[in-house]
């Protein structure tokens, strides 16, 4: 963990399995994997939300809950609102990035 309280690349691999809860602790889901752009090296947590499709959060909004967990600065109906995903050849593409991080800076400033 870094001293914002935020995550480090060395921790990539401990996030499989983590619950994701909102602002209020509602659950969000649950991260199935965290995707790494080898080029822009940016981390994308890929979060498992039954029934619908996967969608991807960028990494440096999360934080950890004290529980195991990770807590995002906002609502589940923003996030209800956010891309799918499809990782089914394990990469994201452009078009996907340039989506989600497009949707994360419009709506969570």
């Amino acid at each position: 963990m870094t001293p914002g309280g935020g995550f480090d690349s060395g921790d990539l691999g401990e996030y499989e399995g983590r619950i994701v809860v909102d602002e209020a602790g509602v659950r969000v889901g649950k991260v199935t994997s965290v995707y790494r752009d080898p080029d822009t090296l940016a981390d994308y947590l890929i979060v498992d939300r039954p029934p619908s499709p996967d969608t991807a959060v960028p990494l440096e909004l999360a934080r950890p809950t004290g529980d195991g967990g990770l807590r995002l600065p906002l609502a589940v109906s923003f996030v209800d609102d956010a891309p799918n995903v499809d990782l089914d050849d394990g990469t994201l593409s452009r078009d996907d990035q340039a989506r989600i991080d497009r949707f994360y800076v419009r709506h969570a400033a």
